[in-house]
């Protein structure tokens, strides 16, 4: 029995870090965590609003704009959530995730054949080269809440941060 209206500014104030967060305005860097396909399909349907509204892109002119950076848990759906995402991207920069689950980036690279791949070993690899980007450079990073994770844990410069899920999650398997 909540009224629509608080229902509404709550919602409207909601902060969700690594819910298509901005990063960084220039270059543009876009996080996400959509670690399936149906949060990869809902994420695809966004970037290309969010690009049409900021620059006037028509949807075409969306497609093949991205530097996308990916990093998944091995278990999830790899395939289908690259099948989704190789319209949006004109190259992959594939990562290794802290995480023990963390699927091998030359093993992904596969599910993005026809784009040019590169395979990073680490977040901080990856970031390295996020940070000398040319400024006009369109970035999703997307895949895993751990990927994000990481990201922003580096954006504060708190590496070990990073580390905390693989962590958490060996202490709840064990009880």
């Amino acid at each position: 029995k909540i009224a629509e209206a608080a229902v509404s500014r709550g919602l409207a104030g909601t902060v969700w870090p690594g819910r298509f967060e901005i990063l960084s305005e220039k270059p543009l860097i876009v996080l996400d965590g959509a670690h399936n396909p149906a949060g990869v399909k809902m994420l695809v349907e966004t970037w290309r609003a969010f690009l049409a509204a900021r620059y006037g892109w028509s949807a075409h002119e969306t497609d093949s704009r991205a530097r996308l950076v990916f990093g998944s848990v091995a278990d999830k759906d790899i395939s289908e959530m690259a099948q989704l995402l190789r319209p949006l991207a004109r190259e992959v920069s594939l990562v290794r995730l802290a995480n023990e689950r963390g699927a091998e980036p030359a093993l992904l690279a596969p599910s993005f054949a026809g784009l040019p791949c590169a395979c990073y070993e680490s977040v901080s690899a990856v970031w390295r080269d996020l940070a000398a980007a040319h400024p006009e450079t369109v970035t999703l990073v997307t895949g895993s809440l751990f990927l994000v994770g990481e990201m922003l844990a580096r954006r504060q410069g708190n590496a070990e941060e990073c580390q905390l899920n693989e962590r958490l999650e060996k202490l709840t398997a064990t009880r």
